[in-house]
């Protein structure tokens, strides 16, 4: 078994920023298709207040959940990942430009 502990480790996302971008992917998909959190909830076999939790945050998605949403979106899975890697390499470059600022403005 492969394990990368160096890569688990430099993760600089908390788990409130991973839901907030999850919860903005779904509710995109919902809007963009036109429907509304109950049509949403009846689809994948929740509650229209899950689907309102998570969107606003309140509550994390399950991994089963989230499977069925990108599913039924047509929306690879792996790229909801993949976008959150390019939000972590932002925040990398926002703080070093923080620090880059903070010496030559000192």
């Amino acid at each position: 078994m492969v394990r990368n502990i160096g890569l688990l480790k430099s993760i600089d996302m908390t788990e409130d920023e991973f839901r907030a971008h999850v919860a903005g992917k779904i509710k995109e998909a919902r809007k963009n298709n036109g429907e509304s959190q109950q049509d949403l909830a009846d689809i994948v076999g929740c509650s229209r207040k899950k689907i309102s939790q998570i969107e606003s945050e309140q509550t994390s998605i399950s991994a089963y959940l989230l499977y069925k949403i990108t599913l039924y979106y047509n929306i690879d899975i792996d790229s909801v990942f993949h976008e959150i890697d390019g939000l972590y390499e932002d925040k990398k470059k926002r703080k070093k430009m923080e620090r880059y600022r903070k010496l030559y403005n000192d």
